[in-house]
């Protein structure tokens, strides 16, 4: 496993801890519960825009859904002059 693949999984189980949580706050109904749950939806939105930033940086995830990689990329036919 590498070691941005455990990044992804840490990432994935904050965004459902945060969600889970924002969840929480609004049963239980404490004061301000409302503020906090709003935050944690904030900070799981911002964690799920960093989570899709991912595949830009290191490329998308292996797995059935990815891009066959078999073939080397083709080179354009203009090249450097």
């Amino acid at each position: 496993m590498k070691l941005i693949t455990a990044h992804r999984i840490l990432i994935g189980a904050a965004i459902t801890f945060f969600l889970f949580y924002a969840v929480v706050a609004v049963v239980h109904g404490r004061p301000g519960a409302l503020v906090q749950a709003a935050v944690a939806a904030g900070i799981a939105i911002g964690l799920g825009f960093y989570y899709r930033s991912l595949s830009l940086r290191w490329g998308p995830r292996h797995g059935p859904d990815a891009p066959d990689r078999s073939e080397p990329p083709r080179r354009s036919r203009g090249g450097p002059r």
